[in-house]
């Protein structure tokens, strides 16, 4: 539980960080951006104001020309070119016609960037050069901011992963000691338990009382409490050993149902199957079966005398479902995750009568996800309710 915190806190951590960088970079582009096409037009303006003069100290290759006529009839123009330096004839008309039908007063052809002065509408001089210096500079720097940042997310996630190490520390520690005390408790209850049934015994074979029943029935279930917390502490610890491989759900479905038509049937209650056949699973087989047993031994406890208890494994796409459906005992819809919890009784006081411990849901929801499966319940209103895994 607390690894998977842990990697919620460190994912979570990488997200924010990420949209936080990813934001600052676009804003640290489009400053860069902004500043380089500034700097750009002012050249262009200066080129433009100076043009008669040797402007070749701005620029190593650009054009100015001059719109000496205009037709708007056809939309048709001509140009006088004042200087050229570094374009030859064909790439100036080329720019210059492709600037102009563009209608953008400043805007940029390749490397090559233009700014169009207008009088009435009408372009009048247009001014353009080859700025690949100038986008040069911009993407080295948006380089280097991009570099900067990516640096400084990985020390700040490498920050984030060491201090969960330290926020997560006491956290484990409590978890930890909380899981060897039930353990211990577990271990240090089953010696006493298992010395008063084995009194109890002795005694009833001297003398029965009624006293010396509800002792053994105590102790016995007692005995089932201790047995269930030892297993949900062993779950607590994490895989321990699971070994999985692919099986036949079919057959171990089976293999767990079957001995519980004897038991359902001494108390009034049918199982009726629907298991399809030859059907494979990945996990651990003992673990399907220990389920199935839990979910039968509730549906035969919980039932209603006279109903069937109806058992089903299908093939639904890539996935089996194996679902147990049972007339009884009314589960509210909101109630239908908390059944899962440890020592949750939807009807506590009929639950304590038919015995239990009211743990066996929560071990085969552990179960399931120690194998990756799936556990659900599904409240039918006024009847009872549907437990599926979906394996």
């Amino acid at each position: 539980m607390v690894k998977k915190a842990k990697t919620k806190f460190l994912v979570f951590t990488l997200i924010a960080i990420t949209i936080f960088f990813s934001c600052l970079f676009g804003v640290v582009n489009n400053l860069l951006k902004k500043g380089a096409e500034h700097e750009i037009s002012n050249k262009l303006t200066e080129i433009e104001r100076f043009h008669e003069k040797d402007t070749t100290l701005y620029l190593h290759s650009h054009f100015i020309c001059l719109i000496t006529r205009y037709d708007t009839t056809n939309n048709s123009h001509q140009i006088k070119v004042e200087k050229s330096v570094g374009f030859s004839e064909e790439s100036v008309t080329s720019i210059t016609y492709s600037a102009i039908s563009k209608n953008y007063p400043l805007g940029s052809i390749g490397n090559v960037y233009y700014k169009i002065s207008y009088n009435n509408n009408l372009p009048q001089i247009i001014v353009a050069g080859d700025f690949s210096y100038v986008l040069e500079i911009y993407e080295q720097n948006l380089k280097t901011a991009l570099v900067t940042m990516l640096i400084i997310l990985v020390i700040i996630f490498v920050c984030a992963w060491l201090f969960s190490f330290w926020v997560f520390k006491p956290i484990n520690e409590t978890l930890y000691k909380q899981r060897q005390f039930i353990s211990d408790v577990s271990h240090e209850l089953k010696t006493p338990v298992a010395i008063i049934s084995a009194n109890a015994d002795v005694l009833r074979n001297i003398k029965e009382s009624e006293y010396l029943e509800n002792i053994k029935s105590q102790s016995e279930r007692m005995g089932l409490l201790v047995n269930d917390l030892l297993t949900l502490s062993s779950l607590d610890e994490g895989n321990g050993g699971l070994k999985k491989q692919q099986f036949s759900i079919s057959e171990a479905v089976l293999k767990a149902t079957l001995p519980f038509e004897a038991l359902a049937f001494e108390k009034g209650k049918f199982i009726k199957f629907d298991v399809e056949e030859n059907l494979t699973a990945m996990g651990s087989r003992e673990d399907v079966i220990k389920i199935c047993e839990i979910l039968l031994d509730n549906a035969v406890k919980y039932s209603i005398r006279g109903s069937e208890i109806i058992v089903t494994l299908k093939k639904d796409g890539k996935k089996n479902i194996l679902s147990i459906f049972n007339r009884g005992c009314e589960v509210l819809k909101e109630d239908r995750d908390r059944i899962f919890e440890r020592f949750y009784r939807a009807d506590g006081s009929r639950a304590r009568n038919l015995g239990g411990s009211g743990l066996g849901l929560s071990i085969a929801k552990s179960l399931a996800k120690r194998n990756k499966w799936k556990l659900s319940a599904t409240p039918i209103t006024g009847v009872s309710m549907q437990i599926d895994l979906v394996l």
